[in-house]
């Protein structure tokens, strides 16, 4: 039995090991996928399952004959310019730079597609603002913190994930 996809809207879904669809894109012959695959060309890998699969550049020509029931790389793209292995923890790092005027970048791990929170607090446990409430896929992800509208001083910035949370202070000089 062949496999392959025609460009006739063929729907594609990724799963994970317990069986839950962790990505779906649809394959047809509208930009930017080809108008008419040969069948020589490669197959293709997406980049970063965190980016819009929708899009041509988070795509890349696989190596080989493709991946088929395997991870593509096993690597998750952060950006451009960095690559690093999946992770088997939920991790908070350091944000950078620290201190800071007036905006640093706060980066976290997440070891299983899950619901997570990153929030801001000032020294007294007041909550100042939410980077990020929802589902984020497997993978390291970054966020950006533009504390512009703040006055100097000591926060903290809290990664939240089920009954579980990591903490890290900040410093802003303005």
């Amino acid at each position: 039995i062949g496999f392959g996809f025609n460009g006739a809207g063929e729907l594609l879904r990724i799963f994970n090991d317990v069986n839950q669809i962790i990505d779906s894109v649809t394959y047809d012959d509208n930009l930017p996928w080809p108008i008419e695959p040969d069948g020589n060309g490669a197959t293709l890998e997406l980049l970063d399952f965190n980016s819009d699969n929708s899009l041509a550049e988070n795509w890349k020509a696989s190596e080989g004959n493709g991946t088929p029931g395997k991870m593509n790389s096993g690597l998750v793209s952060i950006d451009d310019k960095e690559i690093i292995d999946i992770p088997n923890s939920y991790q908070l790092f350091q944000n950078y730079p620290n201190p800071f005027n007036p905006s640093t970048t706060i980066k976290f791990a997440v070891p299983k597609q899950s619901k997570v929170a990153i929030k801001i607090f000032d020294v007294l446990g007041n909550e100042i603002k939410t980077l990020h409430e929802g589902i984020k896929q497997t993978g390291t992800h970054l966020i950006n913190f533009n504390a512009g509208n703040l006055s100097s001083g000591v926060y903290f910035y809290k990664l939240q994930y089920g009954n579980s949370q990591l903490i890290k202070k900040l410093i802003l000089l303005k």
